[in-house]
């Protein structure tokens, strides 16, 4: 795409010249080029800011003499501001060892089985393509393209078969010490590992973390994405959705409560008497109309008593939900959930990104059900959060 832009730049030149003259082009080139700078340094793909969303983290200096090379082939996919995450899987995949032949392990993507590449160059033209048809594959998502890196072109169909062409691969399992996945990595690589078990390859897969052997998650790396993001440094605001548990900006009100949302986001359903066309029922809650993926925050401080991950299965209307006790019998719940990112026991902050919005459950479209009750007797939530 750039050279195409190049061609098209010089040939306007040109005829520019033709026109009126050599003097007359040479400003009028000279301030088109500093118009394109500006319009370069302001926008990127997109109309989004220009900025690359990946920065070069710890990665060993054997690494980090591969970043021209990355770079060149990486330019040549249009995909140059991956350089560092590309780095990044190649410090995880050889661990930075300098006598590594095949530093991005990427001899299985080009021939089918192991150790077939034996150049450090070839390696690493096939790694950055191998990432690239990730990348396209996964339709943009960064961390699905990633995941996919080490467990294979197929897990895309397995997570968009699960959760649809709008899945967003997003980390909803913690483990101790901050790491984190996603629940289908975790059902992926189980489904993968018996299959090989009954094949009779078993011994062929080691499972190296504590977390995979937990799950009997032996097939891949349930942790990759996890493992490759402590290598490079993130920038929020370049056009990246981050696997992160922020905070929400929300200010407590006279009451102590935040809204569960950040934004202004419409109320499709109040509290109250309905009739959605199963007949009249009392809503025990409201309901925000909020694209999938939406951060969901919680409205208090407290504890977190219940909770159903996104994957299910679902034992009631709600979907995947979360419950919190803030105290004095009081309990926040936030339903039909695409995403979780607590667990039961845990203690959460007030603005604290707890999941994110679905439309799991029994729901019509993407929104957020929030509910509150005192005393187990569900109370209009509306004057809390307002």
């Amino acid at each position: 795409m750039k050279h195409i832009g190049r061609l098209i730049k010089k040939k306007l030149l040109w005829w520019i010249a033709g026109t009126i003259g050599v003097s007359g082009a040479f400003f009028i080139g000279l301030a088109f080029c500093l118009m394109m700078i500006f319009v370069t340094i302001m926008m990127g793909g997109g109309g989004k800011i220009a900025c690359d969303p990946f920065q070069i983290g710890n990665i060993s200096p054997h690494v980090k003499k591969y970043e021209p090379l990355v770079s060149k082939y990486a330019e040549e996919l249009d995909i140059e501001e991956y350089t560092p995450l590309i780095l990044a899987i190649m410090q995880q995949e050889s661990g930075g060892n300098p006598n590594e032949k095949d530093p991005m392990q990427s001899s299985e993507s080009l021939c089918g089985e192991k150790e077939c590449i034996t150049n450090p160059k070839l390696s690493i033209a096939q790694g950055v393509h191998y990432f690239n048809q990730m990348l396209q594959s996964a339709s943009g998502d960064v961390f699905l393209a990633l995941q996919s890196y080490n467990f294979g072109l197929d897990f895309i169909r397995f997570v968009i078969e699960q959760r649809g062409v709008d899945a967003v691969y997003e980390f909803n399992v913690e483990f101790d010490d901050g790491k984190a996945t996603y629940d289908l990595a975790i059902e992926y690589s189980q489904i993968q590992y018996k299959i090989q078990v009954f094949l009779g390859n078993g011994h062929l897969y080691k499972c190296s973390r504590e977390e995979a052997k937990r799950y009997g998650a032996c097939y891949g790396d349930i942790l990759y994405v996890w493992a490759v993001l402590n290598y490079v440094e993130q920038v929020e605001g370049c056009g990246v959705d981050l696997p992160t548990r922020g905070i929400g900006s929300g200010i407590p009100n006279a009451q102590g409560w935040v809204k569960p949302l950040v934004g202004n986001y419409p109320i499709t359903s109040g509290f109250g008497w309905r009739d959605l066309g199963f007949g009249p029922e009392f809503h025990k809650g409201i309901d925000f109309g909020a694209p999938t993926g939406t951060p969901v925050y919680a409205a208090k401080e407290g504890m977190v008593i219940y909770v159903v991950p996104a994957a299910g299965p679902y034992p009631d209307s709600f979907g995947s939900v979360i419950f919190i006790d803030h105290g004095g019998g009081v309990v926040s719940i936030y339903a039909h959930l695409s995403a979780t990112h607590v667990r039961v026991g845990q203690t959460v902050e007030q603005n604290q990104h707890i999941g994110n919005v679905g439309s799991t459950g029994r729901s019509t479209g993407p929104h957020l059900h929030f509910e509150v009750r005192v005393n187990n007797q569900s109370t209009n939530p509306l004057p809390l959060i307002q």
